[in-house]
């Protein structure tokens, strides 16, 4: 349970690393974090940052906020919101992708079943997912590119199996590493195809006796606490 003490430690830290790492003011970090102080929805603000801040560090890309309409960044599963604030993604001054919370994608298996409507099993949300420039409504899973899921709680054996059944419908298991759209971070070869990057990170430690099985199938186990 989060003390009023480390909700405002966890804040300053998120609003921290969203001023030095996209160049936003202070007001603007502090302004977009979550109304409510849930510890889910910190985790998935944290982790927002903590992508944020390796994209700039790691990856050598430009992050730039794109803020139309409401202030706090969107908690609610449903299509591309661009009334909500979204982070955009430069590499050499190209636009290479748009980061986005809380948001939904239509599958592979609805991709592979040629399906003329759409219905509620043919789409599933992401905590946070950086989507191919430019696409609005539920995008393709190929135009996903790095998928982001946030576990703030503990992990049981069932979770796990719920991520490989998430994975399934983002891209099918590749022999052969293929090229992802990142260089250095968070990697840059994958066992997918399409080679969309996978990445589970949880709050709860023992997750990472999965890691080793996770990787085989492109899906990137990470333990981090906030």
């Amino acid at each position: 349970m989060l003390t009023s003490t480390d909700v405002l430690r966890i804040r300053g830290n998120i609003a921290s690393i969203l001023q030095a790492s996209s160049s936003i003011s202070p007001v603007q970090a502090a302004g977009i974090l979550p109304i409510k102080d849930l510890q889910g929805k910190l985790y998935e603000a944290h982790i927002l940052a903590t992508i944020i801040q390796n994209l700039t560090t790691l990856e050598g890309c430009t992050i730039k906020l794109v803020s139309s309409g409401t202030l706090t960044l969107k908690q609610k599963g449903s299509p591309i919101n661009r009334t909500y604030p979204y982070f955009e993604v430069y590499r050499n001054r190209a636009l290479i992708g748009e980061i986005f919370t809380d948001t939904e994608f239509l599958s592979l298996s609805f991709s592979l079943r040629r399906a003329k409507t759409i219905t509620t099993s043919d789409y599933h949300e992401l905590d946070i997912v950086t989507f191919s420039p430019g696409l609005n409504g539920r995008p393709r899973h190929e135009d996903v590119l790095l998928a982001v899921e946030c576990k703030a709680t503990s992990v049981e054996k069932s979770t796990f199996r719920e991520v490989l059944g998430f994975r399934r419908e983002l891209a099918l298991l590749q022999s052969t590493p293929q090229k992802t759209s990142f260089n250095t971070w968070p990697i840059n070869l994958i066992t997918a195809n399409p080679p969309s990057v996978h990445m589970f990170y949880s709050i709860d430690r023992p997750i990472l006796k999965y890691k080793d099985n996770a990787f085989i199938y492109g899906i990137l186990v990470i333990h981090e606490t906030m």
